[in-house]
């Protein structure tokens, strides 16, 4: 997301409202002063509006060039047609379109904004479903799109949710498209006649560097499940497809799939989600083949078994971030340490002894999520002495239990913001702690563990939104 970065802070447009931030390609200019209701930051390169005024200075904006914008907490393009004209008209020059909590379709996007190389669709509110008639809403190849990225929390998912005709209509529709962050199976299948039963496929992904197979979703205070998981034809298939691949997500459920990955030469993120619907995976065996193989700076684990994070800083001493969830971590110290890591994210079964150690050795971390209850309170406990996290400036607690039930008071709280200097953002459901840091650390940003707006919005986009949103939160999904 470090293009939504070069236009607001991620965190701040989150939470807007009725945002719109225009990038210029070079700094203002002109016989005209800027539009009323338009703030020019001082590089003069950055305009900040909202969408009313947008509109009324369509004509001025237009004798501008931007090269990106930003639309947060704003109405969908296809229902507030004057938005609409304006975008089309003022960002026809643009290559990058930011839209946090979007309610319009990819293919209507695509097909409204046909010059841009980059669409982001951060935390994404609509659910991208398309009737099979809709495949050739573009007509002619005419985007330039290369890539379609972004999140979707609503539906517990860190990648965007594409149906299978929203996929094939972006690949029949832009020849020019090498990523799309959103699981790729069917795309696969398609393209190998075994899987498929149709010869010919669909073009390679030469120059694709980030890969999703199968899918999964983490429920609110809830574990992370699979929704689908792929078979060992698929990644085989994906292999030659994706020469130049970096970043390879996973969901998979037998040892089988999993020992394929090693097919691949070129991956520095892996994330491996093993099904609930087989056994948990052995740590030792293909996972550790897979550990040895590639030169990690990212990994992921989910639902794998006695994982030994000494293995894991021998074979991965170059690693910036990992997570491990719904994984049994082996009981161990260890002096190996990962001296670049800047990202953990812990779940649970992981002892408080472990979890110390671990936490030792990461001397760099930026960022710690510990992800359960029990966690969170093996962390707090005020009995236990942790080490210090000078560099940590965001920590995630996600737990909504009492400063009593997590086995720590004021006291301990205060040598907690002690060892943690460089904290600015906390992100918690414990009304107990939320108060504690309201009241003695003022420096410190307080957001909730989910996002606000998805849980309030997602239901009403539609009616079938509502039934969607009503299987997720039964687990039904």
């Amino acid at each position: 997301m470090d293009k939504v970065a070069e236009l607001a802070n991620p965190d701040d447009v989150v939470d807007a409202q009725d945002l719109v931030v225009l990038k210029l390609d070079r700094p203002w200019s002109g016989p005209h002063a800027v539009p009323a209701g338009c703030v020019l930051d001082s590089s003069s390169q950055r305009i900040t509006t909202n969408q009313k005024s947008f509109v009324a200075n369509k004509d001025n904006l237009t004798k501008q060039r931007f090269s990106a914008a930003l639309f947060a907490g704003c109405s969908a393009f296809a229902t507030y047609t004057a938005l609409s004209n304006a975008a089309v008209e003022v960002l026809k020059k643009a290559e990058t379109l930011v839209l946090v909590h979007n309610r319009d379709l990819v293919m209507d996007l695509v097909q409204r904004f046909p010059g841009l190389r980059l669409l982001v669709l951060m935390h994404d509110l609509r659910l991208q479903t398309e009737a099979k008639h809709r495949l050739d809403v573009c007509g002619k190849r005419s985007s330039r799109l290369r890539q379609v990225v972004g999140t979707a929390p609503a539906l517990g998912m860190d990648h965007l949710f594409l149906c299978p005709v929203t996929l094939i209509s972006l690949l029949a529709n832009c020849d020019m498209l090498c990523e799309i962050q959103a699981p790729m199976e069917e795309v696969i299948s398609l393209s190998n006649p075994l899987l498929s039963g149709h010869p010919g496929g669909l073009p390679p992904f030469k120059t694709g560097q980030e890969l999703i197979l199968g899918s999964h979703a983490e429920l609110p205070d809830g574990p992370r499940f699979a929704i689908e998981h792929v078979s060992a034809e698929h990644i085989a298939t994906a292999q030659p497809l994706y020469v130049n691949l970096k970043r390879l997500t996973v969901t998979v459920a037998s040892r089988e799939t999993l020992a394929r990955i090693a097919d691949f030469e070129h991956i520095r993120r892996l994330s491996i989600t093993f099904s609930a619907d087989a056994p948990l995976c052995p740590f030792g065996g293909h996972v550790v083949r897979l550990l040895k193989k590639f030169d990690l700076d990212e990994l992921s684990l989910c639902r794998v078994d006695q994982v030994q994070l000494s293995i894991v800083a021998r074979f991965c001493k170059d690693l910036r971030s990992l997570a491990f969830s719904c994984c049994n971590v082996s009981n161990e110290t260890f002096s190996n340490s990962f001296p670049k890591l800047e990202r953990l994210s812990v779940g649970r079964h992981i002892s408080s002894s472990t979890l110390r150690s671990l936490l030792a050795a990461c001397p760099n971390l930026t960022r710690l999520e510990l992800a359960s209850d029990d966690t969170c309170a093996a962390f707090l406990d005020r009995r236990s002495s942790r080490p210090a996290l000078a560099n940590v400036m965001r920590l995630v607690l996600k737990t909504a239990w009492t400063v009593e039930d997590l086995g720590t008071d004021a006291d301990a709280l205060r040598s907690l913001l002690k060892s943690l200097p460089a904290l600015r953002h906390v992100e918690t459901d414990s009304y107990g702690l939320r108060l504690f840091f309201e009241n003695y650390a003022s420096h410190v940003r307080l957001s909730w563990t989910g996002c606000v707006v998805c849980t309030a919005e997602f239901p009403k986009v539609s009616e079938l939104q509502e039934l969607a949103w009503t299987a997720i939160l039964s687990g039904k999904v």
